[in-house]
């Protein structure tokens, strides 16, 4: 059975909120249907993935479910399109074992698009090498445990996972590895980047010089009745461009090192400059850290503790070519009746990298947002947030976008792409270095009759 989503919210003080400017939108499409099934009430489409490869197509990729009518069993399926053309339709990839979903899809400047799938087999890697011919799945590797992948526009990839097998109880040595793959070449020979006592992945990065960024933490678990994790350890490993060898940075920040934080975020600039964004559980609040020159900031307020408290989604965090950092968040809204989503804001936090700057939070939405969003932007700064809404009403459910011209740029007015649709299945949002954005999801119809994969683009 199919549930629509249903956010926590709580009261927050708007004191450090600020309206943004309303700056002028380019052109969206109209919807385009991607791809339809008959509306099945017990399993349906997966989250579409979406990108825009080197040669202006938009790409997109899902995992149906299983027992769909007209839809083989196990399968991956993607379609493509030149940008406000129609689409393809949808084909079927090969590739070896049964499909569990989509771990990245990823388009280089380069011109060609990549896939990552999860299957029965391991981790299984195909190319869109002419807008809609998918090679083979190439298995990368069948025993990754807790893979990861993460890449750059310049067509760098890095799956990152763990080696060897955790027990359900009691402590065991874990190696996190890295599997790398520059452009159009093969994929390397997966290596090992560390090893340590209950070793777990918490994130990574591919900076767009090619930087590697991996942070993960090692702890002890101690078991009678119940195991309870102690004594965790953040490690944060890199590698310089090319095939330097893997270096652990030492002397992290407190922040760092604290055991009740969580880490939120990581991203680099473009000369591998790192900023961290920490969730301290203490104040419910956000502090980037960055490491910049091989050198630790003080720690900074970047969110503060109000825009956190009481749920939503995680913040997403982006940095442009010039190392200004955007923080997007879904803003907790006063308190009402928890069966009727949309009483958040999306706000968005300007930092410059080189201060660990952060300015306050801009509201570029209504107060309407269900906490299901999705901000990509370019190396310029141009930037698309998609998110559900719908508009503090039951039904339908909208979809909207804001977007902005380039770093430091004024956000436009929300702009309402589709009413049309009962229960929605937020996928995601893409910029490429032009300025042209991409926005897919999927959802059903509200007779339930059809479920559908839509997909928007947008000119600047």
């Amino acid at each position: 059975m199919k549930v629509r989503p249903v956010t926590v919210v709580a009261l927050a003080t708007m004191a450090n909120f600020a309206l943004a400017p309303l700056g002028i939108a380019g052109t969206w499409s109209a919807p385009a249907t991607v791809a339809t099934i008959p509306y099945n009430d017990s399993t349906g489409y997966g989250t579409p993935y979406i990108d825009i490869d080197g040669n202006g197509n938009a790409v997109a990729a899902w995992v149906p479910g299983t027992g769909l009518a007209n839809v083989p069993p196990n399968i991956a399926q993607a379609a493509s399109a030149r940008f406000f053309g129609p689409w393809t339709a949808p084909v079927n990839l090969s590739f070896p074992g049964t499909v569990t979903g989509v771990t990245l899809l990823m388009s280089s400047e380069s011109g060609f698009s990549n896939i990552l799938l999860s299957t029965s087999a391991g981790l299984v890697s195909s190319d869109d090498t002419a807008s809609g011919a998918w090679t083979p799945g190439v298995l990368i590797g069948s025993n990754l445990v807790s893979a990861r992948a993460y890449a750059n526009r310049a067509g760098d990839r890095m799956v990152v996972a763990l080696s060897g097998t955790a027990p359900p109880r009691g402590n065991v040595t874990l190696a996190v590895t890295a599997t790398f793959r520059h452009g159009s070449t093969g994929w390397q020979a997966t290596e090992t980047v560390a090893t340590g006592n209950n070793a777990a992945i918490e994130t990574a990065t591919v900076a767009p010089n090619g930087t590697a960024i991996i942070a993960w933490n090692t702890s002890t678990r101690v078991c009678a009745r119940y195991c309870v994790t102690k004594n965790l350890v953040r490690h944060i490993s890199t590698r310089a461009p090319g095939n330097s060898p893997w270096v652990e940075i030492s002397g992290l920040p407190a922040p760092l090192n604290d055991d009740t934080n969580n880490l939120l975020g990581l991203v680099a600039d473009a000369s591998g400059n790192q900023v961290f964004l920490v969730y301290r559980k203490s104040d419910g609040s956000g502090q980037a850290i960055v490491r910049r020159n091989g050198a630790w900031s003080s720690a900074a307020t970047a969110i503060p503790g109000s825009v956190l408290a009481g749920g939503g989604a995680w913040p997403q965090l982006h940095v442009d070519g010039a190392g200004n950092a955007t923080i997007v968040v879904s803003t907790t809204g006063a308190p009402r009746n928890a069966n009727i989503p949309g009483n958040e804001s999306i706000g968005v936090i300007d930092g410059k990298l080189a201060a660990n700057s952060w300015s306050p939070v801009q509201i570029v939405s209504a107060l309407d947002v269900t906490a299901l969003f999705a901000f990509a932007e370019n190396s310029a700064g141009a930037a698309v947030i998609g998110y559900a809404s719908n508009w503090n009403t039951q039904l339908p459910y909208s979809i909207h976008a804001v977007t902005r011209a380039a770093t430091g740029g004024a956000w436009s007015a929300p702009k309402n792409l589709d009413s049309s649709l009962a229960y929605y299945y937020f996928g995601g949002v893409v910029v490429d270095e032009s300025g042209q954005a991409a926005l897919i999801y999927a959802g059903d119809d509200a007779a339930l009759t059809f479920e559908t994969i839509r997909a928007f683009e947008y000119k600047p």
